[in-house]
């Protein structure tokens, strides 16, 4: 059987997008929950113990939530802790597309109902994000991301005008290979590599740029595999 040309050419471009970009994880999964889930509350004992390696107590992982709830696509729509019988937190409503997809976030404080921070949702994260303190208008962001879904740029805004921006460049996988920071006047004022070698070790440097593009300090951090950060040093410019 024989296609058109037109037809192969929309079944390679329709495979191609496939391959490149893939569903974010969910907030659920994020927060180390496999498969579908509605609400989780936890309870955590605190002790005193003395954090000594590679002999000592180990911490698989931090309690990140401790009563929160999800929708069927695994959002968040609650997050905070239970204390004396009262919630305390953020309740988070949501607005879905035709396809079911998360539009909107509407985060608020659990006590008072104020808007803390309104977020439009994209296919592989927010496009907008705008801060509110008090109820009032603070700051507002903006995201784009690359063909993998990985976020290259955030612009943020106060007032209307430009307060930062940060460019972010990842490899297909999403691992970190450099990123730049701009101040309100767009000019540069961090600039970091993270180069990974064949040994599975990484080495983080960034510039911190003074007036004029001159570095002030150097952060330097070093992670080998296995054994995670073990060396973090800042020099400073003479």
């Amino acid at each position: 059987m024989r296609f058109p040309r037109a037809s192969v050419l929309l079944f390679l471009f329709a495979g191609l997008a496939i391959c490149l970009a893939q569903d974010p994880p969910t907030q659920a999964l994020m927060d180390e929950f496999e498969g579908p889930i509605r609400s989780v509350s936890s309870a955590s004992i605190y002790a005193n113990l003395h954090w000594i390696q590679p002999s000592g107590p180990t911490l698989v992982t931090p309690l990140w939530c401790r009563d929160c709830e999800y929708d069927r696509t695994g959002t968040r729509t609650k997050l905070g802790e239970v204390q004396e019988g009262r919630f305390h937190g953020q309740n988070i409503l949501l607005t879905y597309d035709a396809n079911g997809r998360v539009k909107d976030r509407f985060v608020t404080d659990a006590a008072s109902g104020v808007l803390q921070e309104h977020d439009v949702m994209g296919p592989f994260g927010k496009l907008e994000e705008t801060t509110y303190v008090n109820g009032k208008f603070q700051w507002r962001s903006v995201f784009s991301y690359d063909e993998h879904g990985h976020m290259n740029d955030r612009q943020n805004f106060a007032k209307g005008r430009p307060e930062g921006e940060s460019r972010i460049l990842m490899d297909a996988d999403g691992n970190l290979l450099n990123r730049s920071e701009y101040d309100k006047n767009h000019d540069l004022r961090r600039v970091g590599e993270n180069p990974i070698d064949l040994d599975g070790e990484r080495r983080e440097v960034d510039f911190i740029l003074g007036a004029g593009g001159f570095a002030v300090a150097v952060w330097r951090q070093l992670y080998r595999k296995g054994r995670g950060r073990h060396l973090r040093e800042l020099c400073l410019s003479q």
